[in-house]
């Protein structure tokens, strides 16, 4: 067994849970630093000549199922943004229209002043 390779997979290993942490903190600007340095350390891991070690394959196996969480993580961190995004645009526009019905039962809009004014008598 290679310790270069064991070494290289453990600090993979060491970075994705790194970006799990921060995937779970919504500390997207801590996230984009991790990918360079997670993206390095892959090229590192990749560069060495293959080996056959059964505790190198596990390692190999776990850093597929951890990648493979944290890319699950971000596509639930991205569509609760965007639900989040999609309710700030709602609520955004709720506070400056308001509608009713007529009687006839025709939707009519009410606009609302985008602020209010003091009046003193």
């Amino acid at each position: 067994m290679s310790g270069r390779h064991m070494r290289a997979a453990r600090r993979v290993l060491r970075l994705l849970d790194d970006e799990r942490k921060a995937l779970l903190q919504a500390d997207f600007g801590h996230i984009e630093r991790l990918a360079t340095k997670l993206q390095a350390a892959c090229d590192t891991l990749e560069s060495l000549p293959p080996i056959d070690d059964s505790r190198l394959t596990a390692e190999l196996d776990r850093i597929r199922r951890e990648a493979a969480r944290n890319q699950s993580l971000a596509e639930a961190s991205r569509r609760g943004v965007a639900a989040a995004a999609r309710l700030r645009r709602d609520f955004e526009a709720a506070r400056s229209m308001l509608s009713t019905y007529t009687g006839t039962g025709l939707r009519r809009d009410l606009r609302t002043p985008s602020g209010t004014r003091d009046r003193r008598a």
